[in-house]
C-alpha cells in the first residue's frame, strides 16, 4: 500500500510543476503544525514545532518525493511557500487556541 501511494505521488510530481507541489505542501504543513500547536496548548515550544515542520519539508521533498534541487533552484527550493507556511501556521494556531480556551 505505501509503495502504491509513493508511486502515485511520483507520477503526480512528474505531471505537475515541482515548485507548485512545494508551495501547496508547505501551506498544508503549516495548517497541520498550527493544529498540533493548538491541540497541545504549547506556548514557546510551538515555535520549535513550527520550525521542525518547516525543516522536515526539506527532507520530505529531497528523500520521499525526490525533487531535484538543481531543477527547482536552490533559493527557490528553500523559500517557496515560506510565507504561506508561516501565515497558515500562525493563523490556525491563533484561531484554534482562541476557540479552545
Amino acid at each position: 500500500m505505501p509503495l502504491r501511494l509513493l508511486d502515485r505521488i511520483n507520477r503526480i510530481l512528474r505531471e505537475s510543476e515541482s515548485s507548485n507541489l512545494i508551495y501547496w505542501s508547505r501551506f498544508f504543513l503549516g495548517i497541520i503544525a498550527g493544529f498540533i500547536c493548538a491541540v497541545l496548548r504549547v506556548e514557546v515550544i510551538g515555535l520549535l514545532i513550527g520550525l521542525g515542520f518547516y525543516l522536515s519539508s526539506f527532507l520530505l521533498f529531497n528523500y520521499v518525493l525526490k525533487i531535484n534541487l538543481e531543477e527547482v533552484g536552490k533559493l527557490k527550493f528553500y523559500t517557496t511557500g515560506l510565507l504561506e507556511f508561516l501565515l497558515a501556521w500562525i493563523t490556525i494556531w491563533t484561531l484554534l487556541n482562541t476557540y479552545l480556551v
